[in-house]
């Protein structure tokens, strides 16, 4: 009796809807190798192109995954270029569940080389362009937010399983008919919360009042579930790995 407690109790904790694929790949929690953090910091000290720094993180999500803001959930999958509505696009889409709730992290990649702040700290063309960019996402999606849900769960049901093959692609580390059911186990199909991030410029470029002034931006942010991250902190946290587990 007492042995048939356990199993059944070593059964929950291992229940199909929360440790699937993704424990087994271990790749969203999966911490960046020397080579890789020599890679990206070579793309720093060249300044690459934003497009450079994409097919980067294409090629190495991970340093998305133990960075963003719902680090700590079971994470279904990532999508490349996911639409938000008719007219916006993020550079990604994290989609997670757990017990901290189902969620949608976006993304931004900026430069970087792009000045945070101009004079009397105002923030400069760029980080001013992403986050008016990342309002916009938001807006949309609080008046859709059945609509948006809907479109990121049927692309990430016809995404690839994950892959060392498919790194230029979105993929799903659980099986498609898993999806629905987890997304609906967790509560999204009732509500889920909404992340964004933008990934801009370099802590270490910034004098000590832009410093403060972006830690005072993130903390107004925060209550809008928006973070700004500079590259230095986006591979410090991937290396740290996630700072809240549910």
């Amino acid at each position: 009796m007492a042995n048939s407690r356990i199993e059944k109790i070593i059964h929950e904790i291992f229940d199909s809807q929360l440790f699937s694929a993704s424990k087994i790949s271990k790749l969203d929690y999966k911490a960046p190798e020397f080579s890789e953090i020599t890679t990206i910091a070579s793309l720093l000290a060249n300044e690459s192109s934003e497009e450079e720094l994409q097919k980067f993180i294409n090629k190495n999500p991970h340093f998305l995954f133990r960075s963003t803001p719902n680090s700590g959930n079971s994470n279904m999958g990532l999508l490349i270029k996911p639409p938000i509505g008719n007219h916006f696009k993020a550079d990604y889409a994290i989609v997670s569940y757990g017990q901290g709730g189902c969620g949608i992290t976006l993304v931004e990649l900026e430069r970087s080389n792009h000045s945070l702040f101009i004079k009397r700290l105002t923030p400069a063309k760029g980080l001013q362009s992403a986050l008016g960019q990342i309002t916009d996402w938001h807006q949309w999606v609080e008046n859709n937010k059945q609509t948006f849900s809907n479109t990121i769960l049927q692309l990430l049901k016809r995404a690839k399983k994950y892959s060392n093959n498919n790194c230029n692609e979105s993929f799903r580390f659980i099986k498609q008919e898993n999806i629905e059911e987890s997304w609906v186990g967790f509560g999204g199909n009732a509500d889920f919360y909404l992340d964004s991030m933008v990934v801009i410029g370099r802590w270490s470029q910034l004098n000590l009042d832009e410093r403060k002034r972006l830690l005072f931006l993130n903390i107004q942010n925060r209550k809008n579930n928006i973070q700004i991250r500079t590259y230095d902190q986006m591979i410090r946290l991937a290396i740290e790995g996630p700072q809240m587990i549910w």
